[in-house]
């Protein structure tokens, strides 16, 4: 049996690209747009051995829907963030998310630590966990949509010109003044 990913990833044509990828690699994967979206897939039976997380979300932070998700079980994690804070990554890391992805990033990049997570996951010695296929002339292609990702960079050029606060959920708050249970 395939591997399972879950995509939480609210910018569609970029959630779509990567389960493009993934599962052009022999992963089974599912998208959620939104945390909500995501505890509907768990609730409805979906068993992911990796969830692959957008830290921004539209209905909450990505550390909120982590807390709720890891209440009924234990995940591998994969953050995504274009919030390539200090708070963020301490955050992460005191929660045990081991891997972090800074947007944008390549697409090569995602299969690596992908294959690094699922390899913790099934154990060693059981083989690669993501097939590499490679393409020859006049074959298939992979179905790329172009992905205009200049909001990130605007971000990270001019945090405070965006009120220094973050953008996700529906409460918006300063990072720094969040409250972690």
């Amino acid at each position: 049996m395939a591997n399972q990913v879950l995509i939480v990833e609210d910018e569609d044509i970029f959630a779509q690209n990567l389960r493009l990828y993934l599962e052009h690699r022999g992963l089974q994967v599912r998208v959620a747009g939104d945390g909500a979206g995501a505890i509907g897939l768990v609730g409805a039976g979906f068993v992911p051995d990796l969830v692959v997380l957008d830290f921004c979300l539209p209905d909450m932070d990505g550390f909120q829907l982590f807390d709720i998700l890891s209440r009924e079980r234990d995940y591998r994690w994969l953050l995504m963030t274009a919030h390539s804070t200090g708070e963020v990554y301490d955050e992460a890391m005191r929660r045990g998310i081991s891997h972090m992805m800074f947007k944008p990033f390549p697409l090569r990049e995602l299969a690596r630590a992908v294959s690094v997570l699922l390899e913790r996951a099934v154990g060693e010695g059981e083989g690669p966990v993501l097939a590499e296929r490679r393409h020859r002339r006049g074959g298939a292609h992979f179905p790329l949509q172009m992905y205009d990702g200049t909001w990130v960079f605007a971000e990270r050029r001019r945090p405070e010109v965006i009120t220094g606060m973050t953008a996700c959920g529906a409460e918006a708050q300063p990072i720094r003044e969040r409250e972690h249970k």
